[in-house]
């Protein structure tokens, strides 16, 4: 099945954040984080998370809310020293895209997951 979803361009990047960048619609960007959820937690160009594509160059609130549940780690995550050391949520102040869900606290995320995979 999902062979293909693990497959990393020369860059590091996987499908998931070639489709977040490259404005795919929102259902093939969630069916690839539904066939390789640990996609959420790779690194790619500039040591970039999706979450951090997301941020960057703006996708859907679904997608966005998908990306955060997927790895909410990553909104605290600050990719490579060459960026500076920004996080998702320095993208949404500066981009505005889905500034209300990246600014909500990494530990209610945590929270909101945990309660999703005890049910």
């Amino acid at each position: 099945g999902g062979a293909m979803t693990k497959e990393e361009d020369l860059y590091g990047n996987l499908p998931l954040h070639a489709a977040i960048g490259y404005k795919a619609p929102d259902d093939v960007v969630l069916e690839l984080l539904r066939i390789h959820p640990e996609a959420a937690k790779v690194h790619g160009t500039d040591y970039w998370l999706p979450l951090h594509v997301a941020a960057m160059y703006g996708t859907s609130s679904d997608v966005m809310d998908a990306l955060i549940r997927a790895y909410p780690q990553a909104l605290d995550d600050a990719g490579d020293p060459g960026i500076k050391g920004r996080t998702p949520r320095h993208f949404s102040d500066r981009f505005k895209h889905n500034k209300e869900l990246l600014k909500r606290p990494t530990s209610e995320w945590v929270e909101i997951t945990a309660a999703k995979d005890k049910v």
